[in-house]
């Protein structure tokens, strides 16, 4: 009988990285970014900061410089 595999536990693949940064630029929250992708707010933090200059950390910043834009008809809340 084989041992089952550890069970896997969410990480900051590529494509969580992107659809935490689709929120981003949604909510503007990146606690109701990581939400969204299953993990927390603190790992979102950490990863960024590991590679300040790399895409994920310059793609952040350029969401959060950007204003925030509102389709016709949505309201916009930030909070939880």
């Amino acid at each position: 009988m084989r041992p089952s595999p550890p069970p896997t536990r969410p990480c900051w693949t590529a494509a969580n990285q992107c659809l935490f940064l689709h929120w981003l630029e949604r909510t503007r929250s990146a606690t109701r970014a990581a939400d969204k992708v299953g993990l927390s707010r603190e790992s979102a933090y950490r990863l960024r900061a590991r590679d300040p200059d790399g895409l994920f950390a310059l793609l952040w910043n350029d969401i959060m410089a950007r204003p925030l834009r509102r389709a016709a008809g949505h309201r916009v809340t930030t909070s939880p």
